[in-house]
């Protein structure tokens, strides 16, 4: 990109788990602006506060990714992702003032261990128990709020704090009290249905829903699965390169729309799914309507890069 392009945000989430060399070295890094190591997870210390923690495997991922990075001589900058859908004790981590600092002095030393830029807090959702299985109460909705203040104070500016929300608003939270403390905000505009789950019509709703939160909006990322919905459980989170497979092998069709592209499998099961096309259109629109840019959720169900290459190419070619 040029030094007179605008910098948008072409970010991938990268699984840090069991990560593989080979799986690394087929990412195009030079594509990606942000990539984010999922999850740190919450433990309880010795103390007995609940803090952000990395296990080897991700320690181990992490360094696979810096290294690749290095090697390629791209400019990504790198976070570590805490939390996740059904990662616990947020709750507990953000009830009060002295657990709020414990959980944000551990991000900083994340920060200073691993040698990344920045934290991503992937609290899914504040007050909502994900029906009894993530620990919530009616306080989270402002205790997050405090939670986020906690850690950029922590950590200060000189390293990237971010965030990824629902497709819609959590009620009674707030968030342009957050506005100046985030760097960038990921929308996760997908698993809004069984099969459409990231329609262009239902994240662009989206998207102009989330303009309207109190946060900048060119500091909203629109998000883009790389994997598919469909009604049957066993065919839902079936990622892109699977899909294509079947396509290429006489075994599923892949049929275009305007709204959501399908891949039909033999048995007449429709699958919602992404594809080159469709970022490439939700990226023209997110320059179109001055948003932040892109992201994806995941980086490793797109081995040869066609999805991530499409969101780079709308945003900056």
């Amino acid at each position: 990109m040029s030094k007179d392009q605008k910098q948008y945000i072409c970010h991938s989430y990268i699984p840090g788990s069991n990560l593989k060399p080979e799986q690394v070295a087929k990412i195009d890094f030079k594509k990606i602006t942000h990539t984010n190591v999922a999850f740190s997870l919450l433990e309880k210390n010795e103390a007995g506060f609940y803090v952000p923690t990395i296990t080897d495997n991700v320690r181990a991922g992490i360094a696979l990714v810096l290294d690749e990075i290095k090697r390629q001589g791209a400019d990504s900058k790198v976070l570590i992702s805490i939390g996740g859908w059904a990662a616990s004790f947020f709750c507990e981590a953000s009830s009060n003032e002295e657990n709020r600092k414990a959980f944000a002095d551990q991000c900083l030393v994340l920060l200073k261990e691993t040698g990344i830029q920045g934290i991503d807090i992937d609290w899914e959702y504040p007050g909502i128990d994900g029906g009894g299985v993530i620990s919530a109460c009616p306080n989270c909705r402002t205790d997050f709020i405090a939670l986020c203040k906690a850690v950029r104070k922590a950590i200060g500016k000189d390293y990237l704090l971010t965030v990824a929300v629902g497709s819609h608003l959590s009620r009674d939270l707030d968030y342009s009290q957050l506005n100046d403390d985030f760097d960038y905000i990921n929308v996760m505009t997908y698993d809004m249905a069984k099969i459409n789950h990231s329609s262009f019509i239902r994240s662009t709703f989206s998207m102009r829903f989330w303009a309207r939160s109190g946060f900048d909006k060119n500091k909203l990322v629109f998000g883009v699965p790389f994997y598919a919905r469909s009604r049957k459980e066993e065919h839902s989170g079936k990622g892109y390169d699977e899909l294509m497979a079947l396509v290429k092998e006489g075994k599923a069709t892949l049929k275009r729309s305007k709204n959501q592209d399908h891949v039909i499998l033999a048995d007449g099961e429709h699958l919602g799914i992404d594809t080159p096309e469709s970022i490439a259109r939700k990226g023209r629109w997110v320059k179109k309507h001055g948003f932040g840019g892109l992201f994806n959720w995941q980086e490793l169900t797109d081995v040869d890069g066609e999805l991530r290459a499409a969101m780079y190419k709308s945003l900056y070619e």
